[in-house]
């Protein structure tokens, strides 16, 4: 593996990854810049690294592992999440229910003293 640090190139050369028949470039942190030089040119600026493709294969599968486990994680914390929002509506549940049977209960009362004061 290289790392070539910042390098400059064409848009089609800032590419996140491009194959050729013995390496593989990866570009990350791209971003359009302007040289007072050449102002008609489109240029990029980004990081470079090159890798073997073998390299790129273990690489690029220590990524794919690294990212199924963080979303098994993901896929935890989302189910956990799900429950508790499960559980909190069913309280507000509950608690919509005590109150509309307090209500119940009052205008049952009103209606009561409605009828004792002959109104």
């Amino acid at each position: 593996m290289q790392n070539n640090g910042r390098v400059r190139g064409s848009k089609e050369a800032s590419a996140p990854v491009i194959v050729n028949h013995d390496n593989v470039y990866i570009h990350t942190n791209v971003e359009q810049v302007h040289d007072e030089e050449f102002p008609d040119t489109e240029l990029y600026e980004y990081d470079e690294t090159i890798m073997t493709k073998d390299e790129y294969i273990v690489w690029a599968k220590d990524n794919i592992d690294i990212l199924e486990a963080g979303l098994g994680e993901l896929g935890i914390v989302t189910e956990d999440n799900n429950n508790n929002v499960e559980l909190a509506i069913g309280e507000l549940g509950a608690t919509v229910e005590e109150y509309q049977l307090q209500n119940e209960l009052a205008l049952a009362e009103l209606g009561t003293l409605i009828s004792e004061m002959g109104v």
